[in-house]
């Protein structure tokens, strides 16, 4: 899944603990990264992705929703 337009980047990152699968987040220069848990498998690794490219692709780091609605709601 591409987003035509939208500078983002995959980050294989450890520490993570079990539970959390990935996040992203937008830095100073306006590029979205994406944390992926690198201990997961690859199917969960893309599936994670695929979830974050939901979020950058619904503007929701801009949302004033509560983030574990946006979650309820991407699930």
């Amino acid at each position: 899944m591409l987003i035509e337009g939208i500078d983002y980047l995959i980050r294989l990152t450890g520490g993570l603990g079990s539970k959390v699968k990935g996040f992203v987040c937008e830095d100073a220069d306006g590029h979205y990264n994406i944390y992926v848990n690198k201990d997961h498998t690859r199917e969960q690794q893309m599936q994670t992705i695929r979830h974050e490219l939901e979020h950058i692709e619904n503007a929701d780091m801009e949302s004033s929703t509560p983030a574990d609605q946006l979650e309820n709601k991407r699930h």
